[in-house]
């Protein structure tokens, strides 16, 4: 399995915002070797790590762990989509191998146009011509901006995180607002972050259903947003329930969405 969204931070560096000791379960460093502990007895054998932090000194903290653990395949790190010199600041980032998406991490705070604006027009063409991947940190009421920016740039390869994160009594239209990605095929989705707005298996049952049915298994991702997850869940936990999820389905099937999509989206 390929764990596509995985955080590491370190508290001293000092650029984590949101996280405060009012999370007491998150506010602590976690770094490569507590991830591994985690997986040691798990089918998990690397990751995806991704942003947690709108600065490029995270960025670049991200891939230096990355040079130093074989087993952190690829970095989505951030950059300032709306910067004038977003070309050559993309450009930079994109020497090292390891970089493979860039998540604008602002948009989950805004309002339904989310990033759909003239202001990120330029940083969208920039990702598209430098081939790094647009992560999509979305929820609900932005999925119609997601849809636009997938329709204008047909070559960018976008991810939603979270699924966009729908909640229980959002599922119905949510539901009704990811139809239209089926036809959007330069979108992938994470299957992850769901014990984040509800435990119960049958919630996790409506959605994933959802995802199939939109995004079929060649377009669906693991991942299991830790360190995130124990707020809710851990990392067992999300195994065990990921194993109920795909039980019906076929070995290749599940291995598509453990860890060849992630592979194939990622490079």
């Amino acid at each position: 399995m390929l764990d596509s969204h995985v955080h590491f931070w370190r508290l001293a560096r000092g650029d984590y915002s949101w996280l405060s000791n009012a999370r007491p379960a998150l506010y602590r460093d976690y770094m490569p070797d507590d991830f591994k502990t985690v997986i040691a007895d798990t089918p998990v054998t690397g990751c995806i790590v991704v942003q947690a932090a709108p600065t490029m000194a995270e960025t670049l903290f991200l891939l230096a762990l990355a040079d130093q653990h074989p087993w952190i395949f690829g970095v989505t790190g951030w950059a300032d989509l709306t910067a004038k010199n977003v070309d050559q600041a993309l450009s930079r980032l994109g020497q090292r191998s390891k970089l493979k998406a860039i998540r604008p991490m602002a948009g989950a705070a805004r309002g339904p146009e989310w990033l759909d604006t003239p202001d990120y027009a330029a940083g969208f063409a920039a990702l598209e011509r430098a081939d790094l991947a647009f992560e999509a940190l979305a929820l609900p009421h932005h999925l119609e901006a997601v849809a636009t920016i997938a329709r204008t740039y047909p070559s960018l390869r976008i991810v939603i995180n979270h699924a966009a994160k729908p909640a229980p009594q959002d599922v119905p239209d949510w539901t009704e607002n990811f139809a239209q990605f089926a036809g959007l095929t330069n979108v992938c989705c994470k299957l992850s972050g769901f014990t984040q707005q509800s435990t119960a298996p049958d919630h996790h049952r409506r959605v994933f259903n959802v995802l199939m049915r939109v995004f079929g298994p060649k377009r669906l991702m693991w991942g299991s947003d830790h360190p995130v997850l124990l707020e809710t869940s851990d990392y067992t936990g999300w195994l065990e329930a990921t194993d109920t999820m795909l039980a019906d389905l076929s070995a290749d099937d599940r291995d598509q969405i453990t860890w060849r999509t992630a592979s194939e989206f990622y490079g």
